[in-house]
């Protein structure tokens, strides 16, 4: 059961930043600060100074908004700290969506677009219609959710798949795309976190039109970049609904 205390926690830390600002909007800030926060952690790591470099400008930039001078940009900096803190307890205490259920707890979801979240008990049923135990054949087994929103449905889907078809986390491919940069943003968070292998877009995928993938830390842990390269979508699982 979701521990309410760490959504309050979290839900305070973005009004001590929200003072004059709609909280939609510091949420928003939040999730991108985290995002890119996470993806530099890769662009050090593969040695990318480019990536590394135009994540650091968005993110000073994201910050400027956020104080007069040093000392204030400082003490909201720690405060989306402590708020990211929050979630990696959240998702330690319990391997399921977080921050979509966050998002919506700030009316954000409904009002500005209209989208609706998956309950738990449903994505977790959908998730055990859909996984399969492992077949060698089938491996690496991808998942593909076109209109992830907050990525439950993949996240409830791969951990079917671990706690009740005993598989392993490294079978995976996760493939993430949603058109609101916040949902994205909250799916990439989480899948990362998680530790699973994710590409993760912000895209229209009737279109085909969107933004550079973004790779989780899983894909490297678990040498996963040839099929994600490849946009290998063989064995492919579709969870098919919009989280």
């Amino acid at each position: 059961m979701r521990d309410p205390r760490l959504q309050r926690d979290f839900l305070a830390a973005i009004d001590e930043n929200s003072r004059a600002r709609d909280r939609r909007s510091v949420f928003a800030d939040f999730c991108r600060l985290a995002a890119l926060s996470l993806e530099t952690a890769i662009a050090i790591g593969t040695f990318d100074t480019r990536r590394r470099d135009e994540n650091d400008r968005e993110y000073l930039a994201i910050l400027d908004r956020y104080g007069r001078d040093e000392k204030e940009r400082a003490e909201a900096t720690q405060t989306f700290i402590r708020a990211l803190y929050v979630v990696i307890e959240a998702l330690e205490a319990e391997r399921r969506d977080f921050l979509g259920h966050c998002y919506e707890a700030l009316n954000a979801t409904v009002k500005h677009f209209g989208q609706y979240l998956t309950p738990d008990s449903v994505a977790r049923l959908m998730g055990r219609f859909t996984m399969e135990k492992p077949d060698p054949a089938h491996i690496p087994l991808v998942l593909n959710d076109p209109a992830c929103g907050a990525g439950a449905l993949l996240i409830e889907a791969a951990e079917v798949y671990l706690d009740e078809r005993g598989g392993r986390q490294g079978d995976l491919r996760i493939f993430a795309e949603d058109l609101d940069p916040v949902a994205a943003d909250i799916a990439y968070i989480q899948l990362y976190l998680l530790g699973y292998p994710a590409r993760v877009t912000r895209m229209d995928t009737l279109a085909q039109e969107g933004d550079r993938p973004r790779y989780t830390a899983g894909v490297f842990a678990h040498g996963a970049m040839d099929i994600f390269k490849r946009n290998n979508t063989n064995n492919n699982t579709t969870t098919g609904a919009t989280q």
